[in-house]
């Protein structure tokens, strides 16, 4: 088959992140190498995942109440953003953390967010799910003018846009499970095509109501005991997990040119669907291997340079096999064009939801960031907890494993690691993508003699800046100057950190010197303005360095140009990101709350007693039979069973037994006709305090208690 037209390598720049028990690169691949499930229980201020636990086939329940949840997931530093906390209350939170991913893959890649200000930057994001807007709908009776850009899925993108002032693309995509590496493709074309010069790409995916636990559960799609087995024999549905992470995008030759720091090569990526399958929900094998195929052509590689997938995995019983067998089907056909023969057990294959749970719309982006944790270590982390090949995959006569142990990544002389990534959505979306590891890149050259360096740090307020000097020093523990060297160090801070207001400064010429002033930092209580070492700002000859002036102006508030190198030019490196303060934002009840008491009696939907008797209300919309069905002179009338029911009804609830119950005509039901419109307003007024109704109260005269009808809406 001829090769595709081969397109321009994209280079990941920068990476935000938050996922279970993480929000940095490093941290990260602590849980990959540790073998960690990040799993647990619905936390108790989700909801009572014990009142809902149960059989789905009785009920609205579910027989998962695993997943892999965040801490703090309610909390945005919206100070940080100019965002008023009335405005931040009403935003659904994935928008809040699309904001905070943004910033910090920005800083990754050692900008500040303001140099890219007007810029011909897009903004492509995933999003699946509105649990937010469920929240907000049933909960509050009062709306507000931020509810509709609070919940809207286009302003997820756009108000990532606007805060920046990026010109390009601003899109928000909802493909299921495959919207975060659809929102990578759609990122990857613009570059390509011109569209935009940087682009920012990613999902996010976070869970507050229980609903899609009950549905997914009556669909048999969730694991019963919570744990991801991906590819395992016990394999029995996934594990449901939240989370979420950006990445900065720029085209390869300008990323290098720009000396810009690359966590790995986009080379090629791709999107299709699966057409018409035996159901919906049924992904095509076959239409995965074409999309897997184009990929692989796009990208111009032999299949036999491929040494890891981070395939989909999401551990079902079905759906794994069926990956599999796309990806037997695609190398076969690619080792055929290429004239190559696999060697066994070459090619591992694992997937990330063993970990962190299964996160929807931000699943792909995901599988990505764990490639990148893995490509920066050289080694690949094992699926947690895999046991036993699930009995309809065989993998014999193909280049894959089950990577079921930690593994070294080898390199060989002249190829690149590479790895694919895989992510489907439950509507037949496919989306697959290739990467490659980091070209060389021409190293600073170190200088032979210490100088001062100077380290400016920033937040806004004591606290953040505590955190900030905190994080750093924790960052600095072990570090090698091979590694982190110090002149890239204050060179990242100096022009990759946007300054704050509350500012300190630290002069150094090695990392164990701005090691012992973190701590002296850390150690004391007046922390703002401050220079350290305390001396450097006093010097015995009472000249002061230029470095030290520009570190005391800085701190003053002044904004400076930092000198670059004097023998070599500094880079930008990996370092601490923003540590954004964590306060908790969320819908007000105090603004009136809708009644959540469930319906006392399928014919009396809301008890509204007072002290002067019982009362109870019945919404009738119209389109329930009794009323659709029963039409006198034309018009839908209330039938004298359903009344009687109503009456029954009441009299139990107000405190009648059951030998105690009168008939309809003796309760006081009357014949009534609608008010004009189809939806009406039933109310049924006992006219006795709650609790003292008996036979004789009720068994005097026949008082009539007409049922009231009131238009509440019109039907469509």
């Amino acid at each position: 088959m001829a090769q595709a037209n081969q397109r321009e390598p994209v280079a990941i720049i920068g990476v935000g992140l938050r996922l279970p028990g993480t929000d940095s690169l490093d941290a990260f691949w602590d849980h990959l190498v540790s073998e960690r499930s990040l799993i647990c229980e619905v936390p108790a201020d989700r909801w009572d995942a014990s009142a809902l636990k149960g059989d789905p086939a009785k009920g609205n329940k579910t027989n998962s109440i695993w997943g892999g949840f965040l801490q703090d997931a309610d909390c945005f530093d919206a100070g940080f953003f100019g965002i008023s906390p009335r405005e931040a209350a009403w935003m659904d939170p994935q928008q809040r953390f699309a904001l905070e991913m943004s910033w910090h893959a920005i800083e990754d890649a050692g900008y500040r967010a303001s140099q890219l200000a007007g810029s011909r930057t897009g903004v492509f994001m995933g999003v699946c799910h509105w649990d937010y807007a469920e929240l907000l709908e049933k909960h509050l009776g009062q709306l507000d003018a931020y509810m509709p850009t609070g919940i809207a899925f286009s302003i997820i993108a756009n108000r990532i846009s606007h805060f920046f002032d990026f010109r390009g693309p601003s899109i928000t995509n909802d493909t299921a499970c495959a919207a975060s590496m659809t929102s990578v493709y759609e990122a990857v074309r613009a570059l390509q095509d011109g569209t935009c010069n940087t682009a920012l790409a990613g999902g996010v995916n976070l869970i507050w109501s229980p609903n899609h636990f009950i549905s997914f559960s009556k669909a048999g799609m969730l694991s019963k005991d919570g744990r991801g087995k991906a590819f395992d024999d016990a394999a029995d549905g996934y594990v449901r997990g939240e989370g979420g992470a950006v990445l900065l995008l720029k085209p390869l030759a300008r990323a290098l040119e720009d000396g810009d720091p690359v966590h790995a090569v986009i080379r090629g990526i791709g999107i299709n669907h699966g057409g018409r399958t035996n159901s919906l929900t049924v992904t095509n094998p076959s239409a995965q291997a074409e999309l897997i195929c184009q990929v692989q052509r796009e990208a111009r590689v032999g299949p036999e340079t491929i040494s890891y997938i981070e395939a989909h995995g999401p551990g079902t019983p079905l759906g794994d096999p069926i990956e599999i067998s796309g990806l037997k089907q695609a190398f076969a056909e690619l080792g055929e064009e290429h004239g190559v023969t696999f060697d066994e057990a070459t090619c591992g294959i694992g997937s990330v939801k063993t970990n962190i749970g299964h996160l929807e719309g931000a699943a792909g982006v995901a599988g990505i960031v764990k490639v990148l944790a893995a490509l920066k270590h050289g080694q690949i982390p094992a699926n947690v907890g895999f046991r036993q090949l699930n009995r309809l995959i065989d993998l014999a006569g193909s280049p894959f494993r089950i990577q079921n142990t930690l593994t070294q990544w080898p390199r060989a002389a002249d190829t690149p690691r590479r790895a694919c990534v895989s992510s489907f959505g439950f509507g037949g979306s496919n989306a697959h993508v290739l990467l490659e590891e980091t070209p060389e890149q021409a190293a600073a050259s170190s200088r032979k003699k210490a100088v001062p360096y100077v380290l400016p740090l920033s937040a806004d307020s004591e606290e953040r800046l505590s955190d900030y000097a905190e994080s750093l020093l924790y960052f600095l523990e072990g570090a090698d100057e091979a590694d982190v060297p110090p002149a890239d160090l204050a060179h990242t801070f100096q022009t990759g950190r946007e300054p704050r207001e509350v500012r300190c400064a630290f002069i150094f010429q090695s990392l164990d010197e701005l090691t012992g002033s973190l701590q002296t930092f850390l150690e004391g209580t007046d922390r703002a303005g401050l220079v350290l070492p305390l001396d450097a700002g006093r010097p015995e000859s009472g000249k002061i360095k230029k470095d030290v002036e520009l570190a005391l102006r800085w701190v003053g508030g002044e904004d400076v140009s930092w000198p670059e190198g004097r023998n070599s030019k500094r880079q930008a490196i990996r370092a601490p990101l923003y540590p954004f303060a964590r306060e908790r934002h969320w819908m007000d009840l105090s603004l009136g709350a809708k009644d959540q008491a469930p319906v006392p009696h399928p014919l009396l939907h809301r008890n509204t007693s007072r002290f002067d008797g019982c009362r109870f209300e019945t919404r009738f919309t119209g389109d329930e039979f009794v009323l659709s069905d029963h039409h006198v002179a034309g018009a839908m009338v209330l039938p004298g069973g359903r009344r009687s029911g109503n009456g029954q009804g009441s009299s139990r609830r107000g405190g009648r037994t059951a030998g105690q119950q009168v008939c309809a005509d003796r309760c006081g039901l009357e014949q009534s006709r609608p008010a004009e419109g189809p939806a009406i307003h039933h109310r049924r007024n006992t006219g006795r305090p709650p609790g003292r109704g008996t036979a004789s109260a009720f068994r005097s005269a026949p008082v009539m208690h007409p049922v009231t009808m009131e238009r509440i809406g019109p039907r469509t």
